[in-house]
């Protein structure tokens, strides 16, 4: 569902805003290694839900919240937007509006 380098410019992204933060180059490592490892876990639950033949929307909302969070720690505000806006439409059962937004990342 997720473009292979959907990471990789995540990575690049977060790198240039803890750079502009002031932090040392060991501290970014480290903030973006935690940061990717969660943001793969709950990617990998939100893909598994909207995979469903049926997929419980509330799980959706929770999981799409959690990677809205990640994201934003992350400095990645636009990307945070995107997240946002599907656990706002998962409260109209909105699903394929859901699945057109994630063809965009």
């Amino acid at each position: 569902m997720f473009k292979d380098n959907f990471m990789h410019q995540i990575q690049t992204l977060s790198t240039s805003y803890f750079q502009n933060m002031g932090f040392d180059q060991e501290t970014i490592d480290s903030l973006i290694a935690q940061g990717l490892s969660d943001l793969e876990k709950n990617v990998a639950r939100f893909e598994r839900e909207l995979s469903k033949d049926s997929p419980n929307l509330k799980h959706v909302a929770d999981v799409a919240h959690t990677i809205k969070g990640i994201l934003g720690n992350l400095g990645l505000e636009e990307q945070a937007a995107l997240f946002a806006k599907i656990e706002k439409l998962t409260q109209t059962n909105q699903l394929e509006e859901i699945k057109t937004l994630l063809k965009k990342i």
